[in-house]
């Protein structure tokens, strides 16, 4: 069980799992002992046996954070309806849990009942003005369907309170290139960047609108340095083994063999891709 624990602070879960398993019967009478093992079992994917623990859990004490997790878990297992009825007692109380409110935004979204998931999210964006990432929440809402200056009126809002929130900065970029405003576009890219260095995807999105204006060579190039600056992100690798693909030469990459690197680097990285 110290050994099972020590993993899961270490943020090794597949190292973890083996102890807790072999120390059920002690850590069965440790509430926090199971919660990092229900927690590492939703992490490493084993979603139905996560489910099991958390309700074990919620059955002695119907604690908001483990109802939540409980919620996350049936959500990862593809169980929305049970998800959004674990959430319930929180998204109907006044004290307004804006985790849980995003939450079951997302999943009514996922439903296809937008009226709903957006009704959910401005309660947790009122009840948290500061929290940013339920303003990009709400411009990937926005993005889905097509409303652009919609997200980016939310996106403004968000700013007057977070002036130097980068992810605001490149939310409201995406929106922009929606609506043809290249040159803003830009703009709000290369804040972005500024305020968070780390924040990769803002120069990818420098990439695409340069790659918009049919500027191929300068997009490549922010690509490429990009790509060997994030080995390990996927979004980047993909969107370089696009740039090199698309690159002129009578309808050929000019390097074939460096694309289908950075593709299959994507792949591994992120099997969706």
């Amino acid at each position: 069980a110290m050994l099972a624990v020590l993993d899961w602070r270490h943020g090794d879960c597949a190292g973890a799992l083996p102890h807790f398993e072999k120390s059920l019967a002690l850590i069965g009478n440790n509430p926090e002992a199971q919660r990092e093992y229900a927690a590492c079992l939703l992490a490493e994917g084993d979603f139905q046996k996560s489910i099991d623990v958390y309700r074990q859990l919620l059955s002695r004490s119907d604690e908001p954070s483990t109802r939540l997790q409980l919620a996350v878990a049936l959500w990862k297992a593809k169980q929305s309806d049970d998800a959004l009825a674990a959430l319930s007692p929180l998204i109907e109380s006044a004290s307004q849990n804006t985790k849980a409110l995003a939450l079951a935004a997302k999943i009514a979204e996922e439903k296809g009942d937008t009226p709903r998931a957006v009704a959910w999210l401005r309660r947790a964006i009122l009840a948290d003005p500061v929290s940013v990432s339920n303003y990009v929440l709400f411009a990937s809402f926005a993005l889905n369907h097509s409303s652009y200056q919609v997200g980016i009126d939310m996106i403004d809002a968000g700013l007057k309170v977070l002036p130097e929130a980068a992810p605001l900065y490149l939310a409201r970029g995406v929106l922009r290139v929606q609506l043809a405003q290249p040159d803003a576009a830009l703009d709000d890219f290369r804040r972005a960047h500024r305020l968070d260095p780390h924040l990769s995807f803002a120069e990818d999105a420098v990439g695409m609108v340069h790659s918009q204006q049919h500027e191929s060579d300068a997009s490549l190039a922010i690509f490429r340095r990009q790509a060997r600056e994030n080995p390990n992100d996927p979004l980047v690798q993909y969107l370089y083994a696009e740039a090199l693909s698309a690159q002129p030469g009578k309808g050929a990459p000019a390097d074939p063999g460096e694309a289908i690197r950075a593709a299959r680097r994507a792949v591994e990285l992120e099997p969706e891709y």
